[in-house]
């Protein structure tokens, strides 16, 4: 994975699968099967699959204006809970804010929650 200058791209998934594995999180990520590139990746912590559940009747979806160092939209996932607060439900990094990149993230989305 070469997204990401040296080596942040797999330090990101790797720690992101021991906290799937120790910790009952929830994480998705594609590559570019040509360039073994970074795509997308996908996140949700205990809390938020528990809030999910309870407060999906509506979502929200934002981006960050790719204001990170590596240029990738910040997808916060929302919702609102019994007190009308907002919350966030997941996070994502994606390649861009097209069709297809949204599609990823819906269905990731959906099979972390099934």
């Amino acid at each position: 994975m070469n997204l990401f200058p040296g080596d942040d791209a797999a330090n990101l998934l790797q720690c992101l699968q021991e906290l799937k594995n120790e910790n009952d999180w929830a994480f998705d990520y594609k590559l570019d099967r040509e360039t073994d590139e970074l795509q997308n990746v996908f996140w949700m912590t205990p809390e938020m699959l528990d809030n999910y559940k309870r407060y999906h009747d509506v979502i929200i979806f934002d981006y960050t204006a790719k204001s990170n160092m590596f240029g990738m939209p910040l997808a916060l996932i929302c919702g609102i809970d019994k007190s009308g607060k907002t919350i966030v439900l997941a996070f994502a990094l994606l390649k861009d804010e097209q069709g297809e990149s949204l599609t990823w993230l819906l269905e990731a989305l959906k099979e972390a929650t099934k």
